[in-house]
């Protein structure tokens, strides 16, 4: 049975199916980063405290990012059954991901744990990594960190509106 919803509320459904997509685009590029990275931290004779970092960072990033996609998927079936709870809850996880995305906290986690004291490994790692990334890689990554964070920000801008908050106090009758 289709409700009338509001606008803002089918706005934000849209969305935050885009966000799944999104989340899921951005899981299987980390995925295919930090597969690449171990690759090449290994060929570069990386130690095993600086590999064991490396696959800490790449399951910590994996984890994150299928709870965000978990998340969005939580919240589109609460604002589809009327249920405010998603209103409340995505503010924090809102705020939590643009603190991440502008500060680049998983990845400042992931450069500080492999960063090896040897500058001759360094500059290999980076002349491998020059080798096999492509060049549109980090570009694609930073686009959907920061496409998600703000999609989910205007997200809840949109669940915080009058007209959103009427639809979810009333009850189907």
């Amino acid at each position: 049975m289709m409700t009338n919803r509001p606008a803002p509320i089918r706005l934000a459904l849209w969305l935050l199916l885009l966000l799944i997509v999104m989340a899921f685009m951005h899981l299987a590029l980390t995925w295919r980063r930090d597969s690449l990275l171990g690759a090449i931290y290994e060929e570069a004779g990386a130690g095993d405290n600086t590999m064991l970092a490396v696959a800490l960072a790449h399951l910590v990033s994996l984890v994150w990012l299928s709870v965000l996609a978990g998340s969005y998927l939580v919240a589109a079936t609460q604002i589809t059954r009327r249920q405010g709870a998603a209103r409340f809850w995505l503010a924090p996880v809102s705020l939590l991901l643009v603190c991440c995305s502008g500060l680049n906290v998983l990845d400042a986690v992931f450069a500080r744990g492999s960063a090896p004291d040897d500058l001759a490994f360094a500059e290999r790692v980076t002349q491998l990594t020059e080798q096999r990334m492509p060049d549109w890689h980090p570009l694609l990554h930073a686009l959907l960190r920061g496409g998600v964070a703000l999609g989910t920000l205007v997200v809840v801008v949109l669940l915080l509106l009058p007209s959103s908050g009427r639809y979810f106090r009333l009850r189907w009758g």
